[in-house]
């Protein structure tokens, strides 16, 4: 899969996956950065804590993405149903 097909693939609008991703996303982004806080790391670990904690904010705003195009298709969806028909004259 190449990186367009891969991120097509993460903001898609499907509620489960979407949450899922900005789930974990948040998960890596917090772990990251509560290690590198507060313990002094060797620079080599720095980095790639630094890697994780970029890739879980681009993986959480994905899924915040796929998350919020799924409310608005779901909202209009509900609109929609709920007007009345259009009156024929």
């Amino acid at each position: 899969m190449s990186p367009i097909e891969l991120l097509r693939w993460a903001t898609e609008p499907v509620e489960r996956r979407s949450t899922a991703l900005l789930w974990g996303g948040l998960i890596a982004l917090l772990a990251s950065s509560g290690v590198l806080t507060s313990m002094e790391a060797p620079p080599l670990a720095e980095a790639l804590l630094y890697l994780v904690m970029i890739s879980g904010w681009t993986v959480g705003a994905c899924g915040m993405v796929g998350y919020m195009r799924w409310f608005f298709k779901k909202s209009s969806d509900e609109a929609r149903k709920s007007q009345p028909p259009p009156q024929r004259k």
